[in-house]
């Protein structure tokens, strides 16, 4: 009697479990050149954050109009058309940006999360580095996340 209780009981709570497990814990840096990060905290956000999950470096976009972030797939600015790849590795945001059109090379970006720095190149020219250092942003008031 008591294993036919059991089994319903446990498979609930696996249920129950797998809606708190599952939410992503989202953090935001914003990393450019040293004069632009006297910005105030709304301007930062304007100007596209890199805002990722810290377990997995999957990352997320914000739309300020609506205030609210979504899973960034695919980035749009004209008519071109931009797309991510992500990971997080020993404390390491690395992070492949691609034009769908292929009027650009891919770029690379290796975001040390520990010394808040931001080191970006193109594929073509992978000696052209630019480094910039990155600040931490909160979350914006009422933002609603869609995972």
């Amino acid at each position: 009697m008591k294993r036919l209780i059991l089994a319903p009981l446990l498979i609930t709570l696996s249920f129950l479990n797998m809606g708190f497990m599952g939410k992503p814990k989202l953090e935001a840096l914003y990393c450019d050149q040293e004069k632009y990060m006297k910005a105030s905290n709304d301007e930062m956000w304007k100007n596209y954050p890199w805002i990722f999950d810290n377990k997995t470096g999957k990352l997320y976009d914000y739309d300020d109009f609506l205030n609210e972030i979504s899973p960034l797939n695919e980035w749009r600015l004209d008519d071109e058309i931009y797309t991510y790849k992500s990971r997080l590795e020993n404390n390491k945001l690395k992070i492949v940006e691609s034009e769908k059109n292929l009027k650009y090379p891919d770029r690379r970006y290796l975001i040390d999360l520990k010394a808040k720095k931001s080191t970006s190149f193109n594929v073509d020219t992978p000696e052209d580095k630019l480094v910039w250092p990155c600040e931490r942003l909160d979350l914006p008031k009422g933002v609603k996340i869609n995972y």
